[in-house]
């Protein structure tokens, strides 16, 4: 075998695995839409939730003078189970994107290999080490998103038990304003 069919090869080779990193980023590409239309849904969702926390609200502030105080608390609440869910969804996808990430570096650097050993196709190994920069920037972000989406969950479980918290006392002033209606009543 010559040269130039050695050649002619391993540009066949390095076209077919420029085809399957295009399928692939199709299915990062459709993967994206369908957490946009999640978050569609989860925003319907989020409204009709905060239908029902002013209903909530209303019938909170004729029981307990710190209605108002309760209302914010679940508002927050419900925002942050809102976030927790959000933050699942996409830790979850970005945890897909890595992984895709990094097998696609490494059958990069293994292309790069190949094309490297091609004197006259140092435009395509440009081209394949830009890639792999713009993979390696793209895991750092990933990475720096999965930090921040940690932290919020962290924050999400602090306001869920002081809203636990919240309701507890809620309900035990509830049950003595009940108690003590009752007593009234009875004397």
């Amino acid at each position: 075998m010559n040269d130039v069919t050695r050649y002619e090869e391993q540009l066949a080779r390095v076209a077919t695995e420029l085809t399957q990193l295009a399928t692939r980023e199709a299915a990062t590409t459709h993967s994206l839409s369908e957490a946009t239309a999640t978050k569609a849904e989860l925003l319907t969702q989020a409204a009709d939730i905060k239908i029902a926390e002013a209903r909530l609200t209303t019938i909170t502030r004729t029981l307990l003078p710190n209605a108002q105080r309760l209302a914010m608390l679940i508002t927050q609440a419900t925002q942050l189970a809102q976030q927790r869910q959000t933050r699942q969804t996409n830790e979850a996808q970005l945890k897909t994107q890595l992984a895709e990430l990094t097998a696609k570096e490494v059958e990069l650097q293994t292309s790069l290999a190949t094309v490297a050993s091609v004197s006259s196709s140092r435009e395509q190994l440009l081209v394949f080490a830009t890639q792999a920069d713009e993979l390696q920037r793209t895991d750092e972000r990933l990475q720096q998103t999965e930090k921040k989406v940690a932290q919020q969950a962290e924050n999400l479980m602090r306001v869920t038990r002081k809203l636990d918290t919240a309701k507890a006392n809620l309900q035990d002033v509830i049950a003595m304003r009940e108690a003590k209606a009752h007593c009234a009543g009875n004397s």
